[in-house]
């Protein structure tokens, strides 16, 4: 069973790229490479951090606190993206048992 970070640091959706290898003699004609995009962890981050912007409830709450300044537009920002990446790795952490 992989752990958490192994399974978080694994290709969301690996991708194969083939280029042509002209100097091939006694190999197949071509490369086959590894594309590996966003890990799972950024993919589930980046759904958790699109969920949480999508409630409407939470878009208030975190408005309120910056415009009374209690939060700048940048601590709000890092709160969402922090969360996310909570979330995230909960559900790693799920998945790996």
């Amino acid at each position: 069973m992989k752990t958490a970070k192994q399974l978080g640091d694994e290709a969301a959706q690996p991708m194969l790229q083939f280029s042509e290898n002209r100097a091939a003699r006694e190999e197949p004609p071509y490369e086959i490479q590894t594309s590996i995009g966003l890990t799972k962890r950024e993919y589930f981050a980046g759904l958790a951090l699109q969920g949480l912007l999508s409630n409407p409830e939470r878009y208030k709450y975190i408005a309120a606190l910056v415009d009374s300044g209690k939060l700048s537009q940048q601590e709000a920002s890092d709160k969402n993206a922090h969360k996310a990446v909570l979330i995230a790795d909960s559900l790693l952490n799920e998945l790996s048992r």
